[in-house]
């Protein structure tokens, strides 16, 4: 532990006279709290302890005066402030350590009032590990602020140190700054004169020229090219001539194959004007089977809505009908297929394509085929009417 001054051991002697009641003195807080004067406490005998065995206890408690009553009771409060004190002490420990460094708090003293004829008794022993404590604590926290002191003197220090280096920085680039605008001055002066615009168009009107420049060039290099090839091409054939004899015979084939070729072309012409023909017939006997094939979709159309009548009449054969609606609905039957096979025009075959023929074959068998559709429903309604008439045939066999 270290040493304590000798104006510290006074200021100890102080209060521990005031706490052993020799000395009558007026104790001002650390926090300037108001004055309170403290009397004089009368020095108590050290008592037995409360912790006997239970015979004795016993045995003394017949013979207990109310003093003793008060004695004993005084000792209790005594022991719990002991215990507490001891607490407060052990927690700082805790909370602080070995005193490296102690935080900034606000030190309060509570002053209980004690009833009239209670005297208490203090103890030195218990009160200097607090106050030791306590000088302590004082004595870290001045270190910390001398150290503190001294590192925030050399901070300073070194801050100054470094706005002057800043200082002569700023003053360096408000030079440069100043060189940059005189130069930039110098320069805008020069560049005042000029006309940027025109200098823009003459640049853009010699770079036109000069693109014009450069395509004429391409276009004469491969005029060169293709001289160069002609030539070479034109060597190559007089070196395979070697007379003019042998270009006279080819001049005369040439002849003899132009007239060829004229024949031939007359010829193709011909046969273009017979193909179109052709093509032409073509194209009318394909609008022909395209009506058929339109007549054939109505007469599906019908033959779809005379099945529906069918169904219809199926439906209605249970209700009793009268001849004359059946014969003249046989009739109107009669008339439609009448129409139908009236309107049916002449198959047309054509020679040379196969692909038309099988789509003419087909057609025909539809058609075939709706006619055996129509000669049935013919047979139905004849049966119907024959039931309705003779009620011979039984409606399942009809």
């Amino acid at each position: 532990m270290r040493k304590i001054p000798e104006e510290k051991k006074s200021k100890f002697g102080k209060f521990l006279g005031m706490f052993k009641g020799k000395e009558k003195t007026e104790v001002k807080p650390v926090l300037e709290e108001p004055e309170i004067e403290v009397e004089e406490m009368p020095e108590f005998e050290e008592k037995e302890s409360p912790e006997k065995p239970k015979e004795e206890s016993v045995e003394t408690e017949v013979e207990k005066t109310p003093e003793e009553m008060q004695k004993e009771e005084e000792e209790k409060l005594k022991e719990a402030e002991k215990e507490k004190r001891k607490k407060e002490a052990e927690e700082l420990k805790k909370r602080y350590g070995v005193i490296k460094e102690i935080p900034e708090r606000r030190v309060e003293e509570e002053y209980i009032e004690k009833p009239e004829g209670v005297r208490e008794e203090f103890e030195a022993e218990t009160d200097i590990p607090a106050l030791l404590l306590r000088m302590e604590k004082i004595d870290g926290k001045l270190e910390i602020l001398d150290r503190s002191r001294d590192d925030m003197t050399e901070r300073i220090m070194q801050l100054a140190g470094e706005i002057g280096e800043l200082r002569t920085m700023i003053m360096e680039r408000e030079r440069s700054f100043d060189e940059i605008k005189s130069d930039f001055e110098k320069v805008k002066d020069t560049v005042s004169g000029l006309e940027p615009i025109r200098i823009k168009r003459d640049f853009e009107r010699r770079k036109m020229e000069i693109l014009e420049n450069k395509a004429k060039i391409e276009q004469l290099e491969t005029l060169v090219k293709a001289l160069g090839e002609e030539s070479k091409k034109f060597r190559e054939l007089m070196e395979k001539i070697k007379s003019f004899e042998n270009i006279i015979n080819i001049s005369y084939d040439i002849d003899r194959k132009v007239s060829e070729i004229n024949e031939i072309k007359d010829y193709a012409s011909k046969v273009g004007s017979k193909v179109e023909s052709i093509f032409s017939e073509l194209n009318a006997k394909v609008s022909e089977l395209e009506s058929q094939r339109e007549k054939i979709e109505k007469l599906d159309e019908l033959t779809v809505e005379i099945t529906k009548m069918l169904d219809e009449i199926s439906v209605r054969f249970t209700r009793f009908v009268e001849e004359k609606d059946l014969k003249d609905f046989k009739k109107t039957i009669e008339e439609d297929v009448k129409k139908m096979l009236e309107s049916k025009a002449p198959v047309v075959k054509i020679k040379g394509d196969q692909v038309i023929q099988d789509q003419i074959s087909q057609l025909s068998t539809r058609l075939l085929k709706l006619k055996s559709v129509v000669e049935s429903q013919n047979t139905v309604i004849n049966n119907i009417i024959d039931y309705l008439s003779g009620g011979e045939a039984t409606p399942a066999e009809a």
